[in-house]
């Protein structure tokens, strides 16, 4: 997942917790894992990640690196609707709290964040 910014932008830190959703695999052993990078993740814990920039073609530029997340749960919904190759798809609410790190951006056309700090609060439908 790559989070796409229209002109280079500075990291922002965040000045209260924002709410954010993932979507995850449900593993046959009931393990939760990231789709594109295959990551384990657990309810409850909190998660950090490099946060880098990257140029591409100078008009673009793309964050690869961050954990990512989507504004809304049915950006995350709409997303997953589209691809069958992640199996059993859950979704997870989640919170880029304060005094973390972040690019806001988008991905296939819906407002994405990427930050430094990402808490897994609980599973939703």
């Amino acid at each position: 997942m790559c989070l796409t910014l229209k002109e280079k932008s500075r990291k922002v830190t965040a000045k209260k917790d924002i709410v954010v959703y993932k979507f995850l695999t449900e593993l046959p052993d009931g393990n939760l894992q990231t789709p594109y990078k295959d990551f384990n993740v657990e309810i409850g814990n909190t998660y950090t990640s490099l946060l880098l920039l990257e140029s591409y073609h100078f008009v673009l530029y793309i964050c690869d690196y961050g954990l990512h997340s989507y504004s809304k749960l049915e950006d995350a919904k709409d997303h997953t609707a589209i691809h069958d190759l992640f199996g059993k798809v859950v979704f997870a609410k989640c919170i880029i709290p304060k005094g973390a790190k972040y690019y806001k951006g988008t991905f296939n056309g819906s407002v994405n964040y990427a930050s430094d700090e990402l808490i897994y609060v609980e599973l939703v439908k």
